[in-house]
């Protein structure tokens, strides 16, 4: 019998802010089923030179405004363009998919920080702050 080698894939998450160490351990948990066929590794990524080191990357939830600001004072945004532009895989859920835009509505003053890389445009909900958000029972 042929032993198959086990392929290993070492997965970034954008750890700036938001639901990144829940989307940490969904990669994580991938294990559990793919295992057999392929290691899967999360990195947290906090900082440029962290990018050399994956091989793909998730842009996670959280409020979108503070992500790009927090990845603008850290120096990831011309790194993040560059990974799409050199067509890295790259996945982005809510916050992560608006950074991943070409275009932004309703953003706060100033704009809203995108690295592009889906050729759309979304409408930012701006709500403000989250503790100015609200919930309504239905």
């Amino acid at each position: 019998m042929t032993e198959t080698k086990k392929t290993t894939l070492i997965v970034g998450v954008l750890a700036l802010q938001g639901a990144f160490e829940e989307h940490m351990a969904m990669l994580e948990r991938l294990n559990e089923t793919l295992g057999h066929r392929i290691a899967v590794t999360a990195v947290a990524i906090r900082l440029p030179e962290q990018l050399k080191n994956v091989d793909a990357l998730v842009l996670p939830g959280g409020e979108s405004t503070t992500i790009g600001k927090v990845a603008v004072r850290w120096g990831l945004v011309e790194p993040l363009k560059k990974w799409v532009a050199h067509g890295r895989p790259i996945w982005g859920t809510c916050a992560g998919m608006i950074m991943l835009s070409q275009h932004a509505k309703h953003t706060e003053e100033g704009g809203q920080t995108l690295i592009g890389g889906l050729d759309v445009q979304v409408s930012r909900n701006f709500f403000g702050a989250q503790v100015h958000r609200r919930s309504t029972g239905l």
